[in-house]
């Protein structure tokens, strides 16, 4: 089916992907920056089927599954396309319409909706705490639990994290550090709420990333080391997120915390 060039799907504002997908080449991209988070190495991608082949590291860290997976925009296209389930081993889509289907599925749409009903939750003071545990009861504790990902990821990203955490609670005066969903975020007040989120980190099982909010009219990174983000957890126009490493850890901080001193007084 031919696709105007100027068709898109529902916004998502997910990283990296500023609209959902509307194709198989869409789902490739998602998985692509949703791999790492996820639990998987992708050690290749290709046009005959499957699709790709891959490491699977969620139920063990230290010892990986190879897997073969194949991208549908919709899983029912691997049933019309007569693909023998014998072959593959995930069928990685955004559209879950193939109930019967014999082989695991990956419903990339589910987990992007989960991750933002997380988002807008935050948005929202109640007294009645939300019945989380109905909500995230698809998906595994490191997706949902910070402290579950951390027993999840490779030790040295672990190790590198905590460094993190403890050099901005030192470098960035009166914030607060609270994990939240499977993120750790800084907050320059109470309560815990979004609006009052500064900082976020994000962890793969193998990276470490960090999230700013910025005034954009004074940010300044002489490094080049954060890049504009969609506006995931922040504005759109005031989010910039950075790949944290041993080798720029100072520099990554450094910047952290002339932005969070360009921030306006809230």
């Amino acid at each position: 089916m031919r696709v105007d060039r100027d068709e898109v799907g529902r916004k998502i504002d997910y990283p990296g992907l500023t609209y959902a997908p509307i194709n198989e080449q869409g789902v490739v991209l998602l998985f692509g920056t949703m791999s790492d988070e996820l639990g998987f190495s992708v050690e290749a991608v290709r046009q005959a089927f499957p699709d790709a082949v891959a490491i699977d590291y969620r139920a063990d860290p230290d010892r990986g599954v190879r897997k073969r997976i194949e991208f549908e925009f919709k899983r029912s296209n691997f049933a019309r396309q007569k693909h023998d389930t014998k072959n593959c081993d995930i069928i990685v889509c955004w559209d879950h319409d193939w109930k019967s289907c014999p082989i695991e599925v990956i419903e990339l749409r589910s987990i992007v909706r989960k991750e933002k009903l997380e988002q807008a939750k935050e948005e929202i003071e109640t007294k009645k705490p939300p019945n989380r545990a109905l909500e995230r009861k698809r998906l595994p504790d490191y997706m949902t639990s910070w402290d579950a990902r951390l027993k999840w990821i490779e030790p040295p990203t672990r190790d590198l994290a905590e460094k993190l955490i403890r050099r901005l609670h030192a470098e960035l005066p009166g914030v607060q550090g609270k994990p939240r969903f499977r993120w750790y975020s800084f907050y320059h007040k109470s309560p815990f709420v979004r609006k009052n989120d500064i900082a976020t980190i994000l962890l793969g099982r193998k990276t470490v990333r960090l999230s700013i909010r910025v005034n954009p009219q004074k940010f300044s990174d002489s490094f080049g080391l954060f890049k504009p983000m969609a506006g995931f957890f922040y504005d759109r126009d005031k989010e910039r997120r950075a790949h944290v490493s041993a080798d720029n850890l100072e520099a990554i901080v450094s910047v952290a915390r002339s932005a969070y001193q360009g921030l306006d007084s809230q």
